[in-house]
């Protein structure tokens, strides 16, 4: 199979409409007017089309202006310059998105009406981000990395000590960073003050593990607000990053009190959620479509964190264009790493924020707002629970995440218990099996990041990295096809209508059964065949058919696992609907479409009945996907009824062999399911990865089925 990359759609086309305008100070009055007509409905037309124009308005005041039939020579000439000044501010996007936002507007107040700010907010915010927006080039005082840098060379730190005392080992230097900054205060001092620039960064020097600062830390603290002071008073501004660590010290708080730093209103910016118009603007410029934009709001609901990469773009003047999945991936990330810090810091908000996670959308909404005032205050300030009209909110993005974390950890328990292969290499990947599992590496990758490519029970899966990522872009694929296909429009469907659940076969037992299945055997062959000749569809039913009609014992099973269920026996082989059966194999879309008409045609001209259950409009946990039909016969000489039932796969999905996606799938999970219903088998699997329960290890099969099933439907071309 030749992979075919899904390319997510994406807005284009811009608008020159006013490159003319100017010229109409040159001409006649008549064509002015002629000019402002054309370019208002252009403006209005490229409004209507999700593109950034003007505000509404100013497009009614034009309106307005073009219905007036009365106007002089001058006002017209007036206003088609107004007008051309106007709209050439919009043609610069990107500075309107950096003079809108509330975090930059607001540090710029503060630095021209008080000489200094504090801008305040949880972890991967966007405070060094907005800072560098509001504040042209200044220069940044990086505490931590100063210190680690001179703690490195001077111990000659190995790259693995380095980053152990980066990421780990640096709260426990709080001692040594006073010391060096005591001896390097006067330096320092000299250096900042000698500086091109006239705004000073002050960041990372409230960084401690737990929830306040005290000891050593405090005295940093300290000693850094005593050195922003003395540089305003030499005539510098001041902006000093503050995390909630910094901002939770009441001494810390009086020492800037003290300084005369927080005495002023509005010397303190914090960090927020971002309201939905900025962030239009924000996705606008990223250039998504408008559903990706309508889905990227819904879905991130203005967390901040999922647009620190933006900012980061935008600050450095860097391209900010981006793929709706790319936005996904960097959003994920960084949301990520922020819960990793509150785990440390607050375990308690982290552990109540992922008990939450797990509920049902209705069922969060109405935690949140059962927690107690002062509770509530403490998730507000973590930045990943937001305050909308008076209710709190969890976005679907940190929920995800924080979901992701749980089986980020089961994958980490199943590293340590030697359950990890490594990455097979490409020329290794002959068989079609293997061929599966590099695919959907590369749909783990492309979507998710990375991924984990694991063996349990013997069969290999892939586990992406961020495994609610791998489930949006299944969802966005399946029902895209969903979509393409139409089932609806002209068939009955399992939702649409009822009347299959009154269908029963006439046999009362399974030879009876059996005998009915053989009487319509060449009935249904001959329809197979017309539908693979009109549509060029392939169908599978094993070799010399042999999987075309289940066996007796298969159907006495079946029916006894029913009766076992509360049904009589003779009344479970009633209801038995899959007795003859078989499945048919699409290249595409076209011929998906065809080969449904096709048999749906051929049922309809026998007299048979046919009901349809679209399953890519269905959200299986692993990701499973087709189309089935349900088709109830009659025998052409006894004229019973008997059930059959039909599916409808691409041959990315299923071709027919046991090493295809669909019965690789199935084979993974089947397999440990096995194992788990057993209590001996049971208690051996979870030993043997480490899980402490059944359910994270379903969780891990469901994601690899789930990836393997995106995988595969990521290959078929929509357009």
């Amino acid at each position: 199979m030749m992979p075919l990359r899904k390319t997510f759609s994406q807005s284009v086309g811009q608008h020159n409409a006013l490159s003319h305008t100017c010229k109409a100070l040159a001409k006649s009055t008549l064509e002015v007017h002629h000019i402002m007509l054309r370019t208002s409905i252009l403006y209005s037309r490229s409004y209507s089309i999700h593109r950034l124009s003007l505000p509404i308005a100013t497009r009614r005041s034009i309106l307005q202006d073009r219905g007036k039939e009365r106007l002089s020579s001058d006002s017209k000439v007036q206003w088609a310059a107004h007008f051309h000044q106007l709209t050439k501010s919009f043609r610069q996007p990107t500075q309107s998105v950096k003079e809108r936002l509330p975090v930059v507007i607001a540090i710029k107040k503060a630095l021209k009406v008080h000489g200094a700010c504090i801008v305040q907010g949880a972890p991967g915010t966007g405070k060094s981000e907005q800072i560098r927006l509001a504040v042209k080039d200044p220069t940044t005082f990086d505490l931590k990395k100063r210190f680690l840098t001179s703690y490195f060379e001077k111990h000659e730190s190995t790259d693995q000590e380095q980053e152990h005392l980066w990421r780990e080992g640096y709260y426990k230097l709080k001692g040594h960073e006073l010391k060096w900054l005591q001896d390097n205060y006067e330096s320092i001092k000299k250096g900042l003050l000698e500086s091109s620039s006239d705004t000073i960064l002050l960041d990372e020097f409230d960084l401690v593990n737990t929830a306040s600062l005290e000891g050593e830390a405090l005295e940093i603290a300290e000693l850094i607000a005593n050195l922003a002071q003395e540089l305003r008073k030499e005539g510098k501004k001041v902006v000093l990053v503050l995390h909630e660590q910094g901002i939770n010290s009441p001494s810390f708080r009086e020492s800037l009190n003290e300084q005369g730093i927080i005495k002023e209103p509005g010397a303190i910016v914090q960090t927020d959620f971002i309201p939905e118009e900025h962030q239009k603007a924000i996705l606008e410029l990223m250039k998504l479509s408008t559903e990706e934009k309508l889905k990227a709001i819904g879905y991130v609901q203005g967390t901040p964190g999922a647009y620190v990469k933006f900012l980061q773009r935008l600050e450095q003047g860097e391209p900010v264009e981006q793929k709706y999945k790319d936005f996904l991936i960097e959003a994920h990330s960084i949301i990520m790493g922020n819960l990793a810090v509150m785990e440390k810091i607050y375990p308690e908000i982290y552990t109540t924020l992922l008990a939450i996670s797990s509920s049902s959308l209705q069922q969060r909404i109405q935690e949140l707002n059962e927690i107690p005032a002062e509770k509530k205050q403490e998730l507000l300030k973590t930045r990943m629970v937001g305050n909308v009209d008076g209710k709190l909110v969890l976005p679907s993005l940190v929920c995800d995440v924080l979901q992701d974390q749980v089986l980020r950890k089961d994958v980490e328990i199943l590293r340590v218990n030697g359950k990890s292969l490594k990455l097979l290499e490409e020329e290794q990947l002959t068989d079609k099996v293997a061929q599966n599992l590099r695919m959907a590496a590369h749909h783990a990758d492309k979507y998710a990041g990375s991924h984990s490519l694991l063996s349990l029970e013997g069969i290999q899966g892939v586990i992406p990295d961020k495994a609610s990522l791998i489930k949006e872009a299944w969802r966005a694929q399946k029902e895209a096809i969903a979509h393409k296909i139409n089932l609806e429009k002209d068939y009955q469907t399992e939702r649409s209508s009822s009347a299959h659940l009154s269908w029963t076969n006439d046999a009362s037992t399974i030879a009876e059964l059996h005998a009915s299945a053989l009487e319509v055997k060449s009935e249904f062959l001959a329809m197979v065949e017309a539908t693979c000749q009109e549509s060029g569809v392939y169908s599978f039913h094993g070799d010399a058919s042999q999987f075309l009609i289940k066996t007796q014992v298969s159907m006495n099973r079946k029916a006894s696992i029913w009766a076992g269920n509360g049904a009589d026996f003779s009344g479970a082989v009633k209801k038995l609907n899959d007795t003859i059966r078989t499945t048919f194999m699409a290249n595409n879309i076209d011929e998906m479409r065809q080969a449904i008409h096709i048999f749906a045609k051929e049922s309809r001209k026998r007299g048979y009945e046919i009901v349809f259950s679209n399953k890519f409009k269905e959200d299986y946990p692993s990701g499973y996907v087709g189309i089935h039909a349900k088709i109830y016969l009659k025998t052409p000489y006894t004229g019973k009824r008997i059930m059959g039932e039909v599916q409808f796969h691409f041959l990315q999905v299923h071709d027919g062999t046991n090493e295809s996606v669909k019965e690789m799938s199935h084979r993974f999970l089947d397999q440990v399911m096995r194992k788990l219903e057993d209590n001996a088998s049971r208690e051996k699997i979870l030993e043997s990865t480490g899980l402490s329960n059944p359910r994270s290890v379903i969780k891990l099969c469901e994601q690899v089925q789930l990836n393997l099933f995106g995988a595969s439907i990521d290959q078929i071309k929509i357009g």
